[in-house]
């Protein structure tokens, strides 16, 4: 979650004043300084989807388990 919030305070201008990362969620105090905040959480969803997709399939216990039934 930490890459994901990295990767938008540099790539989209998210300027973060805090955050809380709890197991199922986040909690999340931040300006955009162009542009729509709800896009930036869709970037935000995307990427950190894509980096657990990519953990599931590279881990070879879960993903052999794991992957076969996630698109």
């Amino acid at each position: 979650m930490t890459e994901a919030l990295d990767h938008c305070r540099k790539s989209k201008g998210m300027e973060i004043y805090g955050y809380c990362i709890m197991p199922g969620h986040v909690h999340l105090i931040f300006r955009l300084a162009l542009g729509d905040p709800s896009g930036l959480m869709r970037d935000l969803k995307g990427f950190t989807s894509r980096k657990i997709m990519k953990t599931i399939r590279d881990t070879p216990i879960a993903g052999a388990n794991i992957s076969s039934q996630i698109r």
